[in-house]
C-alpha cells in the first residue's frame, strides 16, 4: 500500500511539473505576442501602478 501511494505521488508531481512548464511557455508566448502587436498603452495596462488614459483612480 505504501509503495502504491509513493507511486501515485511521484506521477502526480511529474504531471504537475509538466503542466507548470506548459503554462509558463504559454504565458511567455502570450506576452511576446502582446508586446509585438499591441500599442504601448495597451501593453502597460497589466503592470502594477501603470496609468491608463481615461481610467478612474482606484478606491483605497
Amino acid at each position: 500500500m505504501l509503495s502504491r501511494t509513493a507511486d501515485h505521488l511521484f506521477w502526480m508531481a511529474r504531471y504537475t511539473e509538466r503542466a507548470d512548464a506548459a503554462c509558463g511557455g504559454a504565458m511567455l508566448t502570450l506576452r511576446r505576442a502582446q508586446s509585438e502587436t499591441a500599442p504601448a498603452a495597451c501593453r502597460d495596462q497589466n503592470m502594477p501602478g501603470a496609468k491608463r488614459p481615461g481610467s478612474q483612480p482606484a478606491i483605497a
